[in-house]
């Protein structure tokens, strides 16, 4: 069941927030703080407002994807939503339009979705990580780890009721 998966995902992000905020949940606001040449960085995500989140995610610096990216790639979908597809990460097209599943795989997705019956505009789409790996390879378990509490967010955000994963990750 979702809640059972929204669970499991839940008990794995706490693994990788050993800094949360005295008194906060990961259904309120969320602080990992990340040093970095001895500077700390600290994103705050707010699961209210899925824009706000959006924004973070687009501006978002904290690992080296960030400065070979065109665009970051949040997600697209409805809030809330029912479904939410997670892929592994975004490909040249979808850092090309800051959009997921666009490209080939889009493709392949659209087509599936047809086959089950579902529209496109009625399910959230998102990547574990949020910014394309060089060549697009395999995300790095620092990169996951990186974006995870974007990816926890979202889901908080969003409620699904059902969370598919797809890719090698």
């Amino acid at each position: 069941s979702s809640m059972s998966i929204n669970n499991y995902l839940r008990n794995e992000i706490v693994q990788f927030l050993p800094n949360l905020k005295d008194g906060a949940s990961l259904g309120n606001e969320v602080k990992k703080k990340i040093i970095n040449n001895g500077n700390e960085k600290v994103i705050s995500m707010d699961p209210i407002d899925l824009r706000h989140l959006d924004r973070q995610i687009c501006t978002c610096h904290l690992c080296p994807l960030s400065e070979g990216r065109k665009r970051a790639v949040p997600g697209s979908g409805p809030a809330p939503a029912d479904i939410m597809l997670v892929g592994e990460a975004p490909g040249r097209e979808e850092d090309l339009t800051g959009k997921p599943f666009v490209g080939r795989a889009g493709r392949l997705l659209d087509a599936a979705l047809v086959q089950a019956d579902l529209e496109r505009s009625k399910v959230f789409i998102t990547s574990v990580i949020k910014c394309r790996p060089p060549q697009n390879r395999k995300p790095k378990k620092a990169e996951i780890d990186q974006c995870r509490p974007y990816l926890q967010a979202q889901i908080d955000i969003l409620h699904p009721k059902i969370i598919c994963l797809m890719g090698n990750t």
